[in-house]
């Protein structure tokens, strides 16, 4: 994770060690993408306004299978 970056920035200063930002280090497109599918999952799934539609064209058995697998990582 530090070759992305993605650690906080540290000052240490005897027994105080106070964390900032995390720092500007390798490539900021792996970082940036980290980071929004850190933020996408924040929150639970929900139905969009065209998923419906996509999934009718879909079959049953396909159906069932992503709604498992996006409950189980619903629960993360």
């Amino acid at each position: 994770m530090s070759a992305l970056g993605l650690l906080p920035s540290a000052y240490a200063t005897g027994a105080h060690r106070p964390q900032g930002t995390i720092t500007p280090t390798g490539t900021a497109h792996a970082r940036r993408a980290l980071l929004e599918g850190a933020w996408a999952y924040r929150e639970p799934a929900t139905v969009r306004r065209h998923l419906p539609w996509r999934l009718a064209q879909v079959p049953q058995a396909l159906q069932a299978i992503s709604g498992k697998a996006q409950g189980r990582l619903g629960k993360r």
